[in-house]
């Protein structure tokens, strides 16, 4: 038997078996499933922002603070150092 007869007799098993699975077409397409999807959509989206916003976006603003302030620290240092006889170099 050449490969390519034991590749189709394969797959008209694999078809015999599944039968009605492969004639079924998309289920996240049947309007029948979209109560359920949505419910979940919702509670993934509602999950996903509380941790956003109770978690990352707290941490996240503090650092990007803490770097405007070093930066105006920075900022400062160096034009007092010009302003008072330096040349600006650390």
């Amino acid at each position: 038997m050449s490969v390519f007869a034991f590749v189709i007799s394969a797959a008209a098993a694999a078809e015999e078996a599944h039968g009605e699975a492969g004639s079924a077409g998309l289920p996240q397409l049947d309007p029948a499933s979209w109560p359920s999807q949505l419910f979940w959509l919702a509670l993934t989206f509602g999950f996903l922002y509380w941790l956003m916003s109770s978690r990352f976006l707290p941490a996240l603003g503090g650092a990007i603070e803490e770097r405007r302030d070093r930066v105006a620290d920075d900022l400062a240092h160096w034009l007092e150092s010009v302003v008072h006889g330096g040349n600006g170099d650390k």
